[in-house]
């Protein structure tokens, strides 16, 4: 893939956004305007499914679960280390040759992943939901860790709360998407947002393209195939000319027919 990385807001994807081309008939996805806003309430399921583990962890042991002194190091590994992961899975699920842009965004202390690549409605919810992995791979192993592991615990917590809550915008997108968008649809980013479009639409477009540059070509090809006629007969027309007005051969003289001995006699 083809990986650059951005650091401030202003990043030149906005500007490849700009330039992509979709089909006419593509149709704009109905999304809130406040993506965070309205993710809110997506929050509430995966911070059930935490606190249910952590009161079932504390329901084997009388004593306090978490060990506080490996506290900092659960929240370095959930924001600075699971939030990068979480965009750089995003990026990972693009078809190869896409170009996805990643990085942070130091302005608006977030990270991101963005490409106006087109995806297929499938795998653009995968695409979605690729970051919960981690989420979940840290909550197993808090669930599955011994009590006495309370080190392992306390680095497990934070990861697996900011695994699974930090994808609530992707939860919304991908109920929007399945309520909205037919299957077999391939789904964009563009200036003014997400779009969806029939795939057969899109072939159609890319079809339509490469008729109008073959009937270029053919055109093109027609007019030098012209110019060389041209050319050849314009370097023709001297030796016609100079063989119009070459002088005439002077005609040979036929020789005279041989005289009999008696005619020869008598003209003497």
């Amino acid at each position: 893939k083809n990986w650059e990385n951005v650091w401030d807001g202003k990043q030149p994807w906005d500007r490849e956004i700009e330039e992509k081309s979709i089909p006419e008939n593509a149709v704009l996805i109905d999304r809130p305007d406040d993506i965070i806003k309205a993710s809110i309430p997506y929050m509430i399921i995966p911070c059930i499914v935490c606190f249910v583990a952590i009161f079932t962890k504390k329901a084997q042991s009388d004593e306090f679960i978490f060990n506080l002194w490996f506290m900092p190091l659960s929240f370095i590994i959930g924001f600075f280390v699971a939030m990068p992961l979480h965009e750089f899975l995003h990026a990972i699920s693009y078809p190869k040759g896409a170009k996805v842009y990643i990085g942070v965004s130091l302005k608006q202390l977030r990270a991101y992943a963005a490409s106006s690549a087109a995806l297929s409605r499938g795998r653009y919810i995968v695409m979605s939901l690729a970051p919960l992995i981690p989420g979940i791979i840290f909550l197993a192993v808090f669930v599955v860790c011994p009590i006495s592991m309370k080190w392992l615990m306390t680095i497990c917590v934070v990861p697996s709360f900011m695994g699974l809550i930090s994808p609530a915008p992707d939860y919304m997108d991908v109920l929007i998407i399945l309520r909205k968008v037919p299957k077999g649809a391939m789904i964009q980013a563009t200036e003014n947002g997400l779009v969806w479009y029939e795939q057969i639409a899109a072939l159609q477009a890319e079809l339509s393209k490469e008729r109008q540059h073959s009937r270029e070509q053919a055109e093109r090809i027609a007019v030098l195939a012209d110019q060389a006629q041209r050319l050849q007969l314009a370097q023709m027309q001297p030796q016609q000319i100079e063989d119009c007005v070459a002088p005439a051969e002077p005609e040979r003289q036929q020789p005279e027919p041989p005289r009999s001995w008696w005619s020869r006699f008598w003209s003497k």
